[in-house]
């Protein structure tokens, strides 16, 4: 076949030839694997990124350096997001293997050798590559530890009245899920074992640790710690400062208190109503009030100045009274607002289009609208928790399904970058559970702390990946042992090959017995690809190449996994897995590997696959050939 575009300065089309694509698209998937092994490991090195504003940060998270880096080219501009599309749904499952699915992919590029090889269509071999990892990420699955036994006994003992929070701490740090927990955070902690203990007690500390939040957030100080949060945050505080009643001058604190709910503003003719619900809450019935809504008009805000002042003078003592404005109108807002009456068991009340706030002659009929909560305390003008609310568990329930059937869809579009946005929903539905950790993240300056938040969300979300998927050996050595296995079992190939067969349907494209060699050819590679992305994990320590190499093609070939903190190697097999649980042991969330895989293949499939790319016209080449 002659081809029209020999060049890569012709101009007679928008349509950029095979061999220019296949360049760009080879040259920027090698680019940007160099980039990020820099970072892989404990090893890796930080990045320093810098915004417009010069405001630089500091960082080791692959999945931040990822997004900060820009291809000019514009070939390879496009295929670089194409691959960050499909490798970044990693991110927001299991908070790690983002850039690991690059790096596999680029060492994975030599399966498209064998289209020539073995003298079959692209797309043959890559449906070949797909069944092959689908084989290969259910032996993953086959091979990994479940902690779903050692989560339900945690649950058990965790649910037990009448012992304290420190006394359960403890008697859970002598378990196997502690130690699990605590050895497959410090790998996302670059080895840090006090601080994958941090997250250990975080994690034995949630009621349900796989349903459970764990927030991570930027600390005031230099010092890591977390709190139990067991209440519902609000990211709005007290509309006065007047309502302060703790020492801190910052602080307001109540107990046993009614919280009524509005949808809109409140203004100057609602003050008569709302007057009614002061007196009657605070006055008649002594119980502290809340009023939430979308604002309050100025007449209102002074009524309530006014009252603080009044009530002090007559009573000496702060009105135990909070005003606060939250956001009831956009829709998200309005799903919080929604996720706040299901906490209180409450019933909100809407006004605004010709709707007033309800002006009842009887003071108690408006006790159908007040939700109630144990403790609500507002910080500042920022800052609100409602803990131990009245919740409606058929409203909690309905909000429940509601997020998860949203989480389902982001999953449901791998292409689309829904990180920010699941985070959000995973915390209020967290919220709406009543389990969620606080972590305030220190170090000595705020780029310090980012880079350390970066790195505990990521160990957050990996140890919550394991609670849902089991464990297997880490270092991206599992799957190319797997492999290992398969190529010295002709049972486990032949398998393979009548899988592939009976799913591609290529009889008479390729014999059986050349099926069979395709397949086989697919697994040295995949295990080949995996062992030098260990050895690059290795060699960030070694600087040794040759050492690298020599060492994780001894832990895939003896299964074995090499601990670059203590330096020596951990056998993975083991009956029963019964290997001592107090060592450092080097290992993954299995979800994390078979991500990376699933991940790594469809980048693959995306440049074998993918022959040439149509540019946008240029309007000059049009107007001068008009």
């Amino acid at each position: 076949m002659i081809s029209l575009f020999k060049k890569n300065t012709d101009e007679y089309s928008n349509v950029v030839s095979t061999k220019l694509f296949d360049k760009e698209a080879r040259h920027v998937l090698k680019f940007e694997s160099e980039i990020f092994a820099r970072t892989l490991g404990p090893y890796g090195m930080n990045t320093v990124l810098e915004d417009r504003a010069l405001q630089h940060r500091v960082t080791k998270d692959g999945y931040t350096v990822y997004s900060s880096v820009v291809v000019y080219n514009k070939i390879g501009r496009v295929v670089s997001r194409l691959i960050q599309k499909i490798s970044s749904a990693l991110n927001a499952v299991v908070g790690d293997g983002t850039t690991s699915s690059v790096i596999v992919a680029n060492e994975l590029y030599r399966l498209k050798k064998l289209i020539r090889k073995y003298n079959i269509p692209p797309k043959l071999l890559s449906g070949v590559v797909e069944v092959v990892s689908r084989q290969i990420v259910e032996a993953v699955k086959a091979d990994a530890i479940s902690l779903e036994d050692m989560i339900d006994k945690c649950r058990e003992y965790l649910e037990t009245e009448g012992i304290s929070s420190d006394e359960k701490l403890k008697t859970m740090r002598g378990t196997d899920y502690y130690t699990i927990v605590k050895n497959l955070a410090a790998i996302s902690l670059n080895n840090n074992y006090t601080d994958g203990a941090l997250v250990a007690d975080m994690f034995v500390s949630l009621k349900d640790p796989a349903n459970g939040f764990i927030n991570p957030e930027v600390s005031r100080t230099s010092e890591t710690r977390y709190e139990l949060d067991r209440g519902f945050e609000i990211f709005r505080g007290m509309l006065l400062s007047e309502m302060v009643n703790q020492a801190d001058n910052r602080t307001a604190e109540w107990n046993d208190t009614d919280i009524l709910l509005v949808k809109g503003d409140l203004m100057n003719e609602d003050v008569p109503a709302i007057g009614k619900v002061l007196n009657w809450t605070i006055g008649t019935r002594n119980r502290p009030l809340v009023i939430i809504a979308n604002s309050f008009s100025n007449n209102m805000t002074e009524t309530f100045r006014n009252s603080i002042i009044n009530y002090a003078e007559q009573n000496h003592k702060i009105m135990p009274f909070l005003a606060i404005e939250i956001d009831t109108e956009s829709s998200i807002g309005n799903q919080i607002l929604l996720d706040i009456e299901a906490n209180i068991g409450g019933q909100h009340i809407e006004v605004g289009n010709g709707r007033k706030f309800p002006n009842e002659e009887e003071p108690v009929m408006y006790q159908k609208y007040l939700g109630h909560a144990e403790k609500v305390v507002c910080r500042g003008s920022s800052w609100t928790r409602i803990i131990g609310g009245s919740r409606s568990p058929s409203k909690v329930s309905a909000r429940v399904e509601e997020i998860d059937k949203i989480l389902d869809q982001f999953k449901s579009e791998p292409s689309i970058d829904h990180q920010k946005e699941a985070r959000q929903l995973n915390k209020r539905k967290a919220c709406l559970l009543n389990d969620m950790v606080t972590m305030y993240v220190g170090g000595d300056t705020n780029e310090e702390k980012e880079a350390r938040k970066d790195l505990f969300d990521d160990a957050n979300r990996g140890c919550k990946s394991a609670m849902r998927n089991g464990v297997c050996r880490g270092g991206n050595t599992e799957v190319a042992h797997i492999c290992h296995e398969i190529l010295n079992d002709k049972s486990k190939i032949d398998a393979i090959v009548a899988a592939t067969a009976s799913d591609l349907h290529y009889g008479d494209i390729v014999t059986r017995s050349e099926l069979e060699k395709i397949v086989i050819a697919v697994l040295k590679e995949i295990k080949i690809a995996y062992t030098r992305v260990y050895a690059i994990v290795l060699n960030n320590k070694f600087r040794n190449w040759h050492k690298a190499l020599k060492l994780a093609t001894k832990c895939v070939e003896e299964n074995l996994v090499y601990n670059l903190v203590s330096e020596e190697f951990e056998n993975w097999d083991v009956p029963d897995k019964t290997f001592e649980l107090e060592k450092k042991l080097v290992i993954n969330s299995s979800e994390t590997d078979t991500q990376i895989l699933t991940a790594a293949v469809s980048i693959i499939d995306l440049l074998i696959t993918s022959n040439q790319f149509i540019r946008t016209p240029k309007m000059s080449e049009m107007q001068k050939n008009a």
